[in-house]
């Protein structure tokens, strides 16, 4: 990778990546569970760590809330490509 290249990611990979992170904590956790670890300052520092890569000028651009919905209405659908069930808008 090169500092001055665009790279195109899709919403599925960022999702991966989110649950990439989910997966190392959960590890975490169970491996601070088993060895007497503070678990609770575990966990709170993997969301301040997922909190800080989704604030951060990577994902800028990125609707979250979007992203993470599982489902929309046929409303929904229309209205984000520019359409109403006449035709275009």
């Amino acid at each position: 990778m090169e500092e001055n290249n665009i790279y195109l990611i899709s919403g599925k990979n960022i999702l991966k990546f989110i649950d990439l992170i989910d997966d190392l904590k959960d590890l975490s956790l169970a491996y601070a569970d088993e060895t007497g670890q503070d678990a609770f300052k575990l966990e709170n520092n993997f969301q301040m760590l997922k909190d800080d890569i989704l604030k951060s000028d990577i994902f800028s651009e990125i609707d979250f809330d979007d992203l993470f919905k599982k489902s929309y209405s046929m409303d929904e659908i229309l209205d984000k490509v520019g359409l109403t069930l006449k035709g275009r808008k």
